[in-house]
């Protein structure tokens, strides 16, 4: 029984981890011919490096599941995962911010998402140095993010709403970005929420976890090769 515990264990990490490889790794190809297309764009080389930041993080997951000792003494805050963990939430957020600046005309809303970025920054040490679970420490810099980025997410979709009509919004790079940075947070949420709470019911939300990076893969790739594009 133990056994069986800890394959369904692998099983609920490996499936979906595997599932988000292999949409990277199709985002990457896919996004190959649009350097050619827009060089001028910042935002593109920034969802790039999303791309590839995303499968380097699973890639190192997959590594430290099959091939590293977890018994170890580089478990816990020593585990390669774990340290990459956090240095991938600190970059994404980052990347998250630099594209909703691109595409906010509000200068309120810039000042505050420039001022966002040093808070969760800290917010990511404070919470590293101290005695809590890895599992609590993504939840509680999750929610953070999403508490952070929502509230200027919705404030791109009102000045869509209020500024000059827009001739096929589907074919708006900005749209598809900043849709996918609000889908992963109202995904993550209340999966993050879970896990403070219910934290013997990981598994679960873990794959929830995985399905929101599989949709804003797949929406900033959408993003990236629509036929308008934004400014930057």
């Amino acid at each position: 029984m133990q056994n069986m515990n800890h394959a369904w264990e692998i099983y609920w990490y490996v499936i979906p981890a595997t599932l988000l490889s292999l949409i990277c790794i199709f985002a990457i190809v896919k996004s190959l011919p649009q350097i050619k297309r827009f060089p001028e764009k910042k935002y593109f080389k920034i969802i790039f490096v999303f791309f590839l930041l995303t499968l380097f993080q699973i890639t190192i997951g997959l590594i430290d599941q099959f091939f590293i000792d977890t018994s170890n003494k580089i478990s816990g805050r020593k585990s390669p995962t774990n340290i990459s963990m956090v240095v991938y939430i600190i970059c994404e957020y980052q990347i998250y911010v630099h594209l909703l600046l691109t595409f906010i005309k509000s200068q309120s809303i810039k000042t505050y998402l420039e001022i966002s970025k040093y808070f969760i920054f800290f917010l990511a040490i404070i919470l590293w140095f101290s005695k809590i679970s890895m599992e609590l420490l993504t939840s509680y810099y999750t929610l953070a993010e999403g508490i952070l980025l929502l509230p200027a997410c919705f404030y791109f979709f009102y000045e869509i709403l209020t500024g000059p009509p827009v001739l096929k919004l589907s074919e708006e790079s900005s749209f598809w970005i900043v849709t996918a940075i609000t889908f992963l947070f109202v995904c993550l949420i209340p999966a993050y929420i879970g896990i403070a709470i219910i934290q013997n019911f990981i598994n679960p939300i873990k794959v929830m976890d995985y399905i929101g990076y599989c949709l804003i893969t797949t929406l900033f790739l959408k993003g990236i090769t629509c036929k308008t594009v934004q400014v930057a």
